[in-house]
């Protein structure tokens, strides 16, 4: 009956136009910690995101293509 310590990362790139003409690229360093006993895991994860453009807006850890803060209406 004894307890651990989990550690768990990862890293990914995502790049493209999407719908623009300028390509955006899209870091992200996902770091996670975690306490797990016999019948019980409890941690945390924290996704550190890096991205050289506002016309791409994370929603949920998810690139989508938003416009940016320019934006108007459709």
């Amino acid at each position: 009956m004894g307890q651990r310590l989990e550690y768990g990362g990862g890293l990914s790139a995502a790049t493209g136009k999407f719908i623009f003409t300028e390509a955006a690229t899209t870091w992200t360093l996902t770091n996670s910690l975690q306490i797990v006993g016999d019948r019980w895991r409890f941690g945390v994860s924290i996704p550190l995101i890096s991205q050289n453009s506002t016309a791409i807006t994370l929603v949920g850890g998810i690139p989508l293509p938003t416009g940016g803060p320019n934006a108007g209406p459709i």
